[in-house]
């Protein structure tokens, strides 16, 4: 069984969701346009969380 601790936002609604973005948005109580900055910014889900990298992420 492969570790999914972390994976991208935009990959886990590809496959968890069929890539339903507006499904994921009322999931996580936010908008739709804030799923699409996620996935713009690369976003990864780590262990349940939403995790955006910054600047300073190596």
């Amino acid at each position: 069984m492969k570790n999914r601790a972390l994976t991208s936002v935009e990959e886990f609604i590809l496959k968890q969701y069929g890539g339903d973005i507006t499904y994921f948005a009322q999931l996580y109580k936010t908008s739709v346009c804030k799923v699409n900055e996620w996935i713009q910014h690369d976003a990864h889900i780590i262990n349940g969380k939403i995790c955006i990298p910054t600047k300073h992420s190596a």
